[in-house]
């Protein structure tokens, strides 16, 4: 289910959606509010692995979690900025309480060099935590990625 529509100058989009593809089910949800050149926007994203009889197809592995992401942009002219962060969170082992957790935040900027040309380019920070909270299996960094864009 999809909506987008213009109400008092602010771009509203939304959508909302379940799939089913043998054993999993997803369920999302997102949204994304536009205005001189603001643009701000969230999704939620839920999955869940069950077998017909309502028990996880891997005795040692849950396969349930969810995840969420929330973001920012701005663009002038030429020029964009944008700051996002994505959140999961996941069952791994039915042994563990716990869950595995991933974070990522993201800084990028953009600059179109003429109609069909622009360039782009972020800086992102990953943090990964194992559900077991041993340390080797945990890992953490930081990327950054350019791109060169060609449209016709």
């Amino acid at each position: 289910l999809v909506f987008n529509n213009e109400i008092g100058g602010v771009n509203i989009g939304a959508d909302v959606g379940w799939y089913n593809q043998q054993e999993l089910n997803n369920y999302r949800a997102g949204m994304t509010l536009k205005m001189a050149g603001v643009t701000v926007g969230g999704s939620f994203s839920m999955d869940s692995i069950v077998s017909s009889l309502g028990q996880s197809t891997d005795e040692a592995q849950s396969g349930n979690g969810h995840s969420w992401t929330a973001g920012a942009s701005y663009s002038t002219g030429p020029y964009g900025f944008s700051l996002a962060y994505f959140r999961s969170e996941a069952d791994g082992s039915k042994a563990v309480a716990a869950r595995d957790k991933l974070d990522v935040i993201e800084l990028g900027v953009s600059y179109a060099l003429s109609e069909g040309i622009s360039l782009s380019g972020s800086a992102f920070k990953v943090d990964f935590e194992d559900e077991s909270d041993v340390k080797a299996s945990e890992n953490s960094g930081w990327g950054v990625a350019a791109k060169v864009g060609l449209s016709f």
